[in-house]
């Protein structure tokens, strides 16, 4: 009997994000062992392939309710509480400056990229914007032959601005 595509989808998901072994999956699912090792051969299933991931989110999650707790337990004001969520927010901000600028360019410059030819004006767009990401702190910005210390999401907004897609 052929099992359907769902059903081996199933036992997929438990070899690899449950590390349920193959024994216990022969039982479960009434597929021969050799069955299942096969599949696990040709599909290159890997056993627990999240595990490593399941516990760092386990951990964020207890670090997480950790810190909330500790913040009710100190008692702040209510300026206090708007300055100290303020500060997790630039903090948070800094952290994903990163995707938000590389998300940002590439919305504002999908025309731009449709216009690229040839492969060394492809490297050079690439490792432009690559060499455009500002740093977590501040970043030195060249403005008309000089240098100006800027915060990361100014300079982001900068560069962002001087694109104009509608000359492309």
């Amino acid at each position: 009997m052929a099992l359907s595509k769902e059903i081996w989808q199933k036992v997929r998901l438990d070899y690899e994000i449950h590390g349920i072994g193959n024994r216990e999956l022969e039982r479960k699912y009434g597929i021969g062992s050799s069955t299942i090792a096969n599949k696990i051969k040709t599909e290159h299933w890997k056993q627990s392939k999240t595990e490593h991931l399941v516990a760092q989110k386990v951990d964020a999650e207890i670090a997480l309710a950790k810190a909330e707790k500790e913040t009710e337990q100190a008692k702040l004001s209510k300026a206090e509480k708007k300055a100290f969520e303020k500060e997790v927010q630039k903090r948070l901000d800094l952290e994903g400056i990163r995707s938000s600028f590389h998300a940002n360019l590439y919305a504002k410059g999908e025309k731009i990229l449709r216009s690229v030819e040839t492969a060394n004006e492809w490297k050079t767009m690439t490792s432009g914007a690559k060499d455009l990401m500002p740093q977590k702190e501040a970043v030195a910005v060249n403005v008309n032959q000089q240098a100006v210390v800027i915060n990361p999401k100014a300079a982001m907004e900068q560069v962002l601005g001087q694109i104009d897609v509608t000359d492309v």
